[in-house]
């Protein structure tokens, strides 16, 4: 069997394959594309504000632990900006009173990954691996087994475009088992 997902569904997957395992199915492939690491990127004021610290006070040379902590300052002020104007816009149908967008993000916001007891492999946007500034998009601490990094094209809402495809589904050949058909 093989489980993949795009964006939080990349998540879903790699637990979806840690429960098959844990009762003893085969799990070929287990494939993420574009699914961030909760908690790197946090959601609220609070939650960012104490992660930029966290993640400062982890840093041993005095100058670089500043410049987290200021750019960490920049990243806080961006998100209260975003919060301000997505409350100007107009409601969409996934907005924050649709319960389904809500039981996401919500699942997203509470999951905290715990070492992945398989290998894993990583589909990456190039915009989104620019973006977040790191290949593994967070995980490679949880990849305890192994992970390869798979880069595609596009962003993360775009890298099913067509001119993006091709380069996608080329990668994704590329890491099929050889027991699945390809055509």
């Amino acid at each position: 069997m093989s489980l993949l997902g795009w964006s939080f569904g990349g998540i879903v997957a790699a637990e979806v394959a840690r429960a098959l395992l844990a009762e003893g199915y085969p799990v070929a492939l287990v494939a993420m594309v574009d699914s961030v690491r909760p908690r790197l990127h946090p959601q609220g004021i609070s939650e960012a504000f104490w992660n930029y610290l966290f993640e400062a006070a982890s840093v041993r040379d005095p100058a670089e632990r500043w410049a987290r902590i200021r750019s960490g300052g920049t990243n806080v002020a961006k998100l209260q900006i975003r919060r301000l104007r997505s409350r100007l816009r107009p409601t969409t149908s996934l907005g924050p009173d649709d319960p389904l967008a809500r039981a996401v993000h919500l699942a997203y916001l509470n999951y905290r990954a715990t070492d992945f007891c398989f290998p894993v492999t990583l589909f990456v946007a190039e915009e989104t691996e620019r973006r977040w500034g790191e290949p593994s998009l967070g995980w490679a601490s949880a990849f305890t087994h192994g992970w390869q990094l798979q880069r595609v094209g596009g962003g993360h809402f775009t890298l099913f475009n067509p001119e993006h495809l091709d380069r996608f589904v080329a990668a994704l050949v590329e890491v099929l088992p050889a027991s699945l058909p390809t055509t």
